[in-house]
This record gives C-alpha cells, sequence and structure tokens, in this order.
C-alpha cells in the first residue's frame, strides 16, 4: 500500500489520523504522518487492517442500500400524472 493509498484508505473510513493511529496502527499520530508523508514504509498489518475495514464499510453500506431498495421496490422514484 503506498502512502496516498493509506491516507485515501484513512479519509474513506472518515478516521482522524488521532483515531487511526491508535485503533489501527497501535502507535502515535507522528508515525502515522509519516507513512502517510511516504517518510517510512507502511506496516503490512495496517495494510491489511485497512483493507478488512474499508470491505467491511462497503458491505455495510451495500446491505443498507439493498434494505431500502427492498422497502421502497427499487431505486427509481414513482410519480403519478394527477393526484387521484
Amino acid at each position: 500500500m503506498t502512502n496516498l493509498e493509506l491516507q485515501a484508505y484513512r479519509r474513506f473510513l472518515m478516521l482522524k489520523v488521532s483515531e487511526a493511529s491508535e485503533y489501527i496502527g497501535k502507535t502515535d499520530a507522528s508515525t502515522w504522518h509519516n507513512w502517510e508523508k511516504g517518510t517510512d514504509p507502511v506496516p503490512q498489518y495496517v495494510v491489511t487492517a485497512m483493507q478488512e475495514l474499508k470491505k467491511l464499510r462497503t458491505d455495510k453500506v451495500n446491505i443498507i442500500i439493498n434494505s431500502i431498495n427492498d422497502r421502497v421496490g427499487s431505486s427509481t422514484i414513482r410519480y403519478f400524472l394527477t393526484y387521484e
């Protein structure tokens, strides 16, 4: 994973650097910044965790979309030409 991919994944997951460094990287914010700047390589355990979290988030979003489609019937908008 490149430094830019790491930053993109973090933003996709809506995490601050402080949150990602503490909960995913198990390190301090300065180390995480170095990974995102490309100064230091991103450790494999962080790459794996970020990919798993991205997949989990994508799966959850798809579940929500499917439940909306099931409730509405489809993702199209229904309209009527007259009030009756």
